[in-house]
């Protein structure tokens, strides 16, 4: 296996891109096969996605408010204007500033989604929560909000900060016991 790097031009300036490769390879004893292939760079819509994404992970309470506005434009397409949501709750700095804002504007939300998103947008919201409190919470929520046939994603919600708490009570202890050994061994 061979290959030449070349930098191919970037849409981000002066930032590094992937260099394209070529690589010879046998395809069968008798014959050889070149290939090329190359990371090229992103589309301009890639990019733009990319750029909300990055702020869907934002740790600034007010970037992150500025952020899930965005869901309620034109600005972006349904699906990534709903996804930007699940962005900054998963970022799980602020999950409650995101819900808190979800559930004020759940109507102009949901009508966003398409007929599959419509029963599990409110329950994706809390795919990574850990706080039992938190399955509470969604559940009341879901009983007076939201239809019936959304039960079965909140049931999965549910059940997933359920394994979560579970999960985190048995491993706190574990990584507290393991860096006071460590803390400990470096003095």
């Amino acid at each position: 296996m061979t290959g030449l790097s070349t930098r191919p031009a970037t849409t981000l300036g002066s930032a590094p891109s992937i260099p394209a490769t070529t690589i010879n390879a046998a395809h069968s004893p008798n014959r050889s096969v070149s290939t090329s292939s190359r990371c090229s760079p992103a589309t301009p819509a890639e990019e733009k996605g990319n750029y909300y994404e990055a702020l869907g992970h934002a740790i600034d309470p007010a970037l992150v408010s500025r952020t899930i506005a965005i869901a309620l434009t034109d600005e972006l397409p349904t699906s990534r204007a709903s996804a930007i949501l699940g962005f900054s709750v998963r970022s799980a700095e602020h999950p409650d500033l995101v819900w808190n804002f979800a559930k004020a504007h759940m109507k102009a939300l949901l009508a966003k989604q398409d007929a599959l998103g419509i029963n599990s947008f409110a329950a994706g919201l809390f795919n990574f929560y850990s706080d039992p409190k938190d399955a509470e919470v969604l559940e009341t929520y879901a009983k007076a909000n939201l239809p019936p046939a959304a039960a079965e994603s909140v049931a999965k919600a549910v059940d997933e900060i359920g394994f979560r708490a579970e999960f985190k009570k048995r491993l706190v202890p574990q990584l507290k016991s393991w860096m006071e050994q460590a803390n400990g061994a470096a003095k």
